[in-house]
């Protein structure tokens, strides 16, 4: 993981903190090895390009969930800022003085409903009825929803590759 001298704000998929609270630990499903794979991909095209040691087209998620659960995994773009108060925003010239952070704007979500077991979710770069992601380093949460009850989020960060 990246090692950051500065605090950096980020933008994590909210769970409600009265949900968290009144959960009972031993209902609530567990989310256990979440991965991606490759982690270093670029998007899907129409035409494909017959190019010597391109990354591969896509990725896949992988994750093990200990009882049935609908999941969501949330992507985020990891973005350079800077740090004005306690907020990192988008760097202007006018804050070049103003130290450096990490920012991660949100990108959309993909919910599927998993079954107990290993679990496979295939992402191509793109959303439904989306534009591709542009290339850059990225950031999937992970969480599980099973009985009112959800998982604790979990991440692994990918690369999208021109």
């Amino acid at each position: 993981m990246v090692k950051l001298g500065i605090v950096a704000l980020l933008a994590v998929l909210a769970v409600p903190a009265g949900d968290v609270a009144a959960q009972d630990p031993a209902t609530a499903p567990v989310v256990s090895a979440f991965s991606v794979s490759p982690q270093k991909f670029r998007v899907g095209r129409k035409r494909t390009h017959a190019v010597i040691a391109r990354a591969a087209i896509g990725t896949t998620f992988s994750y093990t969930l200990s009882t049935a659960a609908t999941v969501r995994i949330a992507l985020e773009h990891r973005l350079r800022g800077r740090l004005v108060g306690d907020t990192c925003v988008r760097g202007r010239r006018s804050l070049s003085k103003h130290p450096r952070c990490v920012r991660f704007r949100p990108m959309g979500v993909i919910q599927r409903n998993g079954v107990a077991g290993d679990n496979k979710v295939r992402f191509t770069g793109r959303l439904v009825r989306t534009r591709p992601f542009p290339p850059g380093t990225y950031r999937a949460t992970i969480v599980a929803t099973a009985n009112g009850a959800g998982s604790a989020p979990r991440s692994v960060v990918f690369r999208i590759v021109p």
